[in-house]
């Protein structure tokens, strides 16, 4: 058995970033931040592939958003929030109840990976900058860069499958779209961590929980075992 988990907003509070932006880059806004994080985050699901440019992409998906909270605004603006983004992403920490999870996981010798989707050394740069890899070994990170391909692709989880050796997989994921979709596609015990109570649902989900600290808790006391 091993444990897959997502980077972006399930080792790590992705809201942080956007909070911290918005109350600089767009602080008329700053008061509805929680709508603009599920917006943004929905776009970014949409409009993520690995042919198109990140760029484009970045910039489409904070113009789209503000569009939809009823403000106009230009590539140049788009561009300063992204910049101001990935300041505030370079200074990320974990979960406080991830990471106790995942020293209770390295304690017990429960062998760990991420799967993520992003360019390699960006999610890299988080991940070091976090200490993400005080617990997971960095051969051991693997990005859509890296492999070729994005979640929710089958060929992004075997792909890994193979590299891990193993089928026997748990993964924690916080997007029904990239995370659970492609997890149940590819047989892995799912577990999800629904921030957005999106009102969607899966007869083959293992743990569904609205908070990190929920679908840790749900998962070990039905799965843990002795962990």
């Amino acid at each position: 058995m091993k444990i897959c988990f997502d980077l972006d907003g399930t080792l790590y509070d992705a809201r942080f970033p956007y909070y911290r932006t918005l109350k600089e880059v767009f602080p008329q806004i700053a008061g509805q931040w929680l709508e603009f994080y599920r917006l943004h985050r929905l776009y970014s699901d949409k409009l993520f592939t690995d042919k198109q440019g990140l760029h484009q992409m970045r910039n489409k998906r904070t113009i789209l958003t503000m569009r939809d909270m009823g403000y106009t605004i230009t590539e140049t603006e788009a561009e300063h929030f992204q910049k101001t983004y990935e300041y505030y992403q370079a200074h990320l920490e974990l979960d406080p109840d991830m990471e106790r999870f995942l020293q209770q996981l390295t304690a017990n010798n429960i062998p760990l990976f991420v799967l993520t989707n992003g360019p390699d050394a960006h999610q890299r740069m988080k991940a070091e900058g976090m200490g993400l890899f005080r617990y997971i070994p960095s051969e051991h990170f693997y990005t859509s860069e890296q492999l070729g391909c994005s979640k929710p692709d089958l060929n992004a989880f075997r792909m890994v499958e193979q590299y891990e050796n193993d089928t026997d997989i748990w993964f924690f994921g916080d997007s029904w779209n990239n995370d659970i979709t492609g997890g149940l596609e590819a047989g892995w015990k799912t577990v999800w961590i629904n921030l957005n109570e999106e009102q969607k649902s899966d007869k083959r989900l293992y743990v569904c929980a609205t908070s990190r600290k929920e679908a840790i808790q749900s998962f070990l006391q039905k799965y843990g075992g002795n962990l």
